[in-house]
Parts: C-alpha cells; structure tokens; sequence
C-alpha cells in the first residue's frame, strides 16, 4: 500500500539504531540535504542475483536478477508479492556482472527520466 512505501519516513527509523539498510552510512547522502530518496515518491531498490543449476546432471545455471523495494518494511518487503522479476540469464556459464545487470540499470534510467 502507499502507506507501507512511507516506511522509511516512520519514527522507529528516527531512533538512531542501526536496524535496517536506512540506517546504514552509504544511504545518508541519499537521505539527507535534498537527497534522491528524501522524496517520497522515489523508490529505494536493491538488485539481487544468484545462479542455480538448471539440472544436477547439466553444466546449465539459471541467474534470475530480483529488485527489492526498500521503501518497504522489512517484515513484508522480501515477500514474493513485493520482488519484481527484472530480468533472467540462462546459460553454461557465469554470467559477466555487466552483461547481466547493465539492462536493468539501463531500464530504470529510462523508468527515472522518462516515466
């Protein structure tokens, strides 16, 4: 719900605890002084990926790549229902960092400048 995204502006994140990836030091200059993510509506995201094999009898690994909505309290934000599916490798090999999350970027760029 819309009021779920406002989780990071709630009063338990305001305690200075170190309890969630709000608190954390790499986030402050996103969250202070004007930041991207001192508006409420822009989301914080978290990509994700990690390779399976597709069959123990197969050299095949299957790498889904996830986005994590951190604007979200934690106890609902990794459900299935809040992780979106961006994007998806498929081959013998590991993947090249760049060539599987330079599409993602590239889209959420669009998705920021655009709409």
């Amino acid at each position: 719900s819309w009021e779920d995204l406002h989780y990071p502006w709630s009063s338990s994140l305001q305690d200075g605890s170190i309890h969630d990836i709000w608190n954390g030091d790499a986030m402050k200059p996103l969250t202070q002084n004007g930041g991207f993510l001192t508006h409420p509506e822009h989301l914080g995201l978290t990509i994700s990926t990690d390779g399976v094999p597709v069959f123990k009898s197969s050299q095949d690994s299957l790498w889904p790549v996830y986005l994590t909505i951190n604007n979200l309290p934690p106890s609902i934000r990794t459900k299935s229902e809040n992780t979106l599916l961006c994007g998806l490798w498929f081959g013998p090999q590991k993947p090249a960092a760049k060539s599987l999350l330079q599409p993602v970027v590239e889209m959420l760029r669009s998705l920021y400048t655009i709409g």
